[in-house]
């Protein structure tokens, strides 16, 4: 949830403990690094729902927010969908890393957000259809082998 203030208010809630490190850490996980290159770095303002930022950029602070709360379990809900492919892949790698004693679950209708995941679950009118990993639904889900397919085949154009 972003709220009017500065990013630093966004990404701690006021929480006044967090160190800078933490801050930083959290940034740096999220792949926030634009916020470095602001004017007032973390005093930049954010005006109402975070008007003034892009999408990507709204979407890397919530990602931050979550993660200086070092969640044991992290839910992603479409939160790198405004991401292109790569920072999108960078911030998961970095969550990887960083997070290795939590559950993190991602919803994500991006094959490439999912396709690394120890488990996923293929949806089909709210109901579970299939589920495994990427290389096992490819071969045992015709919903999920027609959405990796059509995903490419945008990614090859």
């Amino acid at each position: 949830m972003i709220i009017s203030g500065s990013i630093k208010e966004n990404i701690t809630f006021s929480n006044h403990e967090l160190s800078e490190q933490e801050i930083e850490k959290a940034i740096n996980i999220s792949c926030a690094n634009f916020i470095k290159e602001l004017d007032d770095k973390y005093e930049a303002r954010v005006d109402q729902r975070g008007k003034n930022f892009s999408g990507g950029q709204r979407q890397r602070v919530a990602i931050a927010q979550a993660l200086i709360k070092k969640p044991q379990i992290l839910i992603l809900d479409d939160s790198t969908s405004a991401l292109d492919n790569e920072t999108d892949l960078r911030v998961r790698q970095n969550i990887k890393e960083n997070l290795k004693d939590s559950t993190l679950i991602v919803i994500s209708q991006r094959i490439n957000s999912i396709k690394d995941s120890n488990q996923i679950f293929v949806l089909d009118k709210g109901q579970i259809v299939a589920s495994g990993k990427n290389s096992q639904l490819l071969n045992t889900s015709s919903i999920y082998k027609d959405i990796w397919q059509s995903q490419e085949q945008k990614v090859g154009e």
